[in-house]
């Protein structure tokens, strides 16, 4: 076929200039939908009810919304809306996105021409994913039957990355110059992919972000400036951000040879001293800073070797001290360090945190403990990512194992109603710094052969009154962080604000064996 003037008449015989037809889709290009008048009359009543929900959920920001119309299958995604096949899965359209509108085409063919070694690590990992994404597609084939697999430290990597830039990409009308410019660049990728990780974390509690130039921003006495303001949008509560990540040679694009696993220590004094010196003063200061050290999974809790290190630092501001107050109002030590994993199974990611009551500027206990759950949760998939006939199948390891529980599940508002019934979910909520006041209890799930060492794939089968599964926002199985860390899973079920509802479910947990 002759190529078309992209003015001419599409070849289609739609009777649209090429250009705005079927050019983007020969090219290979993503293109946004554009939805017809009916659809979209549907898609502002989805954004109406979405800001409804915003609003009614003060510490938790709207997931991707995913709806149907006219037969077809809606995703919206960041600030644009995808058409999907039935059996279209979120996490390709996630990735998809981050490749449209974040790294475009011109960067992705540049790459596509270098050799490995001199690749940026975000084009290896889009390597990664496609071949898992293949080799899934022709084990599905092959085997046709259902397969379920858990997620590489690779492709955790890439759907973190993309699943961060489409939550700011909800907030933002498009994506920050400067920060695409840095992550971009494999000299600053890894601190602008942090920046990112935590204004994203941000944005998941329902918070706006406001960066900060770094030439024209606002200094303290000392001539210095942090990254970014988190300002909440229903409180109006103010936070500073200032985050830092330690490098390490031969990881996430920098030069020199990996040192040995076993042989790498946290050495953060120095990137928090630094830290505390972006301090503005005026406003409640945040410090993240990530370890970037293998993760422990068989060490529970505060148990990893790079805690004591941590406790040390932050000694010194234990408590309120007004003649030598802390130089934050709160600081997390994360350790998101799944690349060390490559091609095995991610595990879950660590953190240690303090809060100083004393501090100078505070921000409320519940938006500190709503913080604390999404830094908790950060790298959980949302809904959707892998359902149970996921196109990702790999090999399950010989120590995998499965658990199979049956349970009665239900929404907090219903347990309100049944007060003098059994629960064994929804008793209560817990009010500690872990997790916000909106989450239930979790109910404890014994494993009858225990040392668990990592997930490999959950799924929920209903088996009675399936349609209150609506009732919840989500359900998660989660790793302990505390002595039970080997022997038990905890079933987190959150529910939908004043939504009664029941359902017993049937719950299979594939899990490796340490």
């Amino acid at each position: 076929m002759a190529k078309l003037g992209a003015n001419e008449l599409c070849h289609c015989g739609s009777g649209t200039k090429y250009k705005k037809c079927c050019r983007d889709k020969d090219e290979g290009k993503s293109k946004l939908y554009t939805p017809t008048p009916e659809q979209l009359e549907g898609i502002m009543r989805v954004a109406r009810e979405a800001q409804l929900k915003l609003e009614q959920s003060k510490y938790q920001a709207p997931e991707y919304h995913e709806f149907e119309l006219g037969g077809q299958k809606f995703r919206i995604v960041g600030r644009g809306i995808y058409p999907q096949p039935h059996s279209g899965q979120l996490g390709d359209v996630i990735v998809e996105h981050f490749k449209t509108q974040v790294l475009g085409k011109k960067w992705l063919e540049e790459e596509a021409h270098k050799s490995p070694e001199k690749q940026h690590i975000v084009a290896r990992w889009l390597s990664s994913w496609d071949e898992l994404r293949r080799k899934g597609q022709e084990g599905a084939r092959a085997s046709q039957t259902q397969t379920y697999s858990p997620v590489t430290g690779e492709a955790q990597e890439l759907l973190a990355l993309a699943d961060d830039a489409s939550r700011l990409l909800q907030t933002e009308k498009k994506f920050p110059k400067k920060l695409r410019t840095r992550l971009l660049n494999r000299n600053e990728f890894q601190g602008a992919r942090y920046e990112l990780a935590i204004a994203a974390t941000f944005i998941r509690t329902n918070f706006r972000i406001e960066w900060i130039d770094d030439k024209t921003g606002p200094t303290n006495v000392l001539g210095k400036r942090c990254d970014f303001i988190a300002i909440h949008q229903v409180t109006g509560e103010t936070i500073a951000v200032e985050t830092k990540s330690r490098r390490r040679k031969g990881r996430l694009n920098e030069v020199g040879e990996a040192k040995d696993e076993a042989e790498l220590s946290a050495d953060v004094y120095n990137l928090y001293q630094e830290a505390t010196a972006q301090n503005p003063g005026d406003k409640p200061f945040a410090i993240f800073i990530d370890i970037n050290l293998p993760h422990q999974p068989t060490r529970a809790g505060t148990n990893k070797t790079w805690t004591a290190e941590v406790e040390e630092i932050l000694k010194k501001y234990g408590a309120a001290n007004p003649e030598n107050p802390a130089p934050f109002s709160f600081v997390f030590f994360t350790n998101f360090a799944w690349h060390f994993r490559g091609r095995e199974a991610a595990y879950t990611p660590e953190h240690y945190f303090s809060f100083v009551p004393g501090a100078t500027h505070q921000i409320s206990q519940q938006t500190f403990d709503a913080i604390g759950w999404a830094v908790h949760r950060y790298g959980s998939l949302p809904s959707g990512y892998l359902k149970s006939n996921s196109i990702y199948p790999l090999e399950i390891p010989e120590s995998a194992h499965e658990i199979t529980t049956e349970l009665t599940v239900r929404t907090y508002a219903q347990s309100q109603l049944m007060r003098d019934k059994l629960r064994p979910i929804g008793q209560g909520y817990r009010s500690c710094r872990d997790a916000p006041h909106m989450e239930p209890q979790p109910v404890e799930i014994p494993v009858p052969e225990p040392q668990i060492k990592s997930v490999i794939g959950v799924w929920f089968e209903p088996i009675e009154n399936p349609e209150a599964l609506n009732a919840f926002e989500r359900m998660d199985v989660a790793l302990r962080s505390d002595e039970h860390r080997l022997t038990h899973f905890d079933l987190l079920a959150s529910s939908r604000k004043g939504v009664a509802g029941e359902t017993r479910i049937r719950v299979h947990i594939i899990y490796e064996r340490a």
